[in-house]
């Protein structure tokens, strides 16, 4: 980044994808969200850059940033729907949109959020960890109606479709297989 910085010749859509992957690649909320507003600082008001910006208004969702013109992380995820929903192409990235909508709950309990983005996925190969997302997105947001068994199998059911998922992946997530098995523990289930 300094080398594209110090040169005086700036490709600013460079650039802007190298904040972006440090944000991505940052292990703290801190850094993320100074690489994402970077980003953001570079390329904002640009024609042609709106996946590059809803690529960080979603990495600022998920790291949970506000400020004093975005009350709600809410908003950055709208933010980054509008630039991009009626774009072809970009459904993986309104997906992850959707899934951080889930993840807030944002109206409801973030059911509808997750079917949204697992029906932009199902036939798209190496979406498979945003589609185990989903799935135990799904499994933590039933809720109880009464009825037990089917609440405990509901919940069953999306936890164990995001572990078939994860452990189908050559490069499995071991800390969202652990999820799913997680909530597979939680609801006294046994798989074999």
């Amino acid at each position: 980044i300094e080398v594209l910085k110090n040169k005086k010749i700036v490709n600013k859509v460079l650039l802007a994808q190298a904040y972006i992957g440090l944000g991505n690649a940052a292990s703290n909320n801190d850094d993320k969200v100074k690489y994402y507003n970077l980003a953001i600082k570079v390329i904002d008001g640009e024609p042609g850059n709106e996946v590059l910006l809803a690529q960080a208004y979603i990495g600022l969702g998920n790291a949970r940033y506000t400020n004093e013109k975005v009350k709600d992380r809410v908003e950055w995820y709208h933010k980054a729907i509008k630039l991009i929903e009626a774009k072809p192409g970009n459904e993986v990235l309104l997906a992850q949109a959707y899934i951080g909508l889930g993840n807030v709950r944002y109206q409801g309990d973030g059911s509808d959020w997750y079917n949204k983005a697992l029906e932009l996925l199902i036939n798209i190969a190496g979406t498979e960890v945003l589609q185990a997302q989903a799935n135990i997105g799904l499994g933590n947001a039933v809720s109880n109606n009464n009825d037990k068994t089917k609440y405990y199998n509901d919940k069953i059911k999306y936890y164990n479709e995001a572990r078939i998922i994860l452990e189908k992946t050559s490069n499995v997530d071991n800390s969202l297989l652990a999820k799913a098995c997680q909530g597979l523990g939680r609801n006294r289930c046994v798989v074999g």
